[in-house]
C-alpha cells in the first residue's frame, strides 16, 4: 500500500540556525511531503520511505548600505530517501 501526504505551514518562524548569517527573518513557509510503501502484512517493516522539506524565507540584511526594503528569497531543501531490503535467513545457520 502506498501512502503519501503533505503539509504546508504558513506564517512560520524557522530555527535560527537556518537563517543566513547577517540576515533578519521577515516571513516564510515550510512544506513537508512524504511517501511510504507499506507491506501487505502490517507486522512487516516499511519497504520504502522518503520525505522532503522545502523551506522558503523572506529575509532582509543588517548591512547599512542596503535598505531594509530589499527582500531576498532564501530556499532550503532537504530530501531523504530510504529503501529497505528484507533480511534473508542464512541457509547454513538455519541448518539446511
Amino acid at each position: 500500500m502506498l501512502v503519501t501526504g503533505s503539509a504546508k505551514i504558513e506564517h512560520w518562524t524557522p530555527d535560527a540556525t537556518i537563517v543566513p548569517q547577517g540576515a533578519k527573518f521577515v516571513g516564510g513557509s515550510d512544506e513537508i511531503k512524504f511517501t511510504r510503501l507499506l507491506p501487505p502484512d502490517p507486522s512487516g517493516p516499511c519497504l520504502t520511505e522518503s520525505f522532503s522539506e522545502n523551506t522558503l524565507m523572506k529575509v532582509t540584511t543588517d548591512d547599512a548600505t542596503i535598505g531594509p526594503e530589499v527582500l531576498v528569497d532564501a530556499k532550503v531543501l532537504l530530501t531523504v530517501g530510504i529503501k529497505r531490503s528484507p533480511v534473508r535467513a542464512d541457509p547454513v545457520a538455519a541448518g539446511e
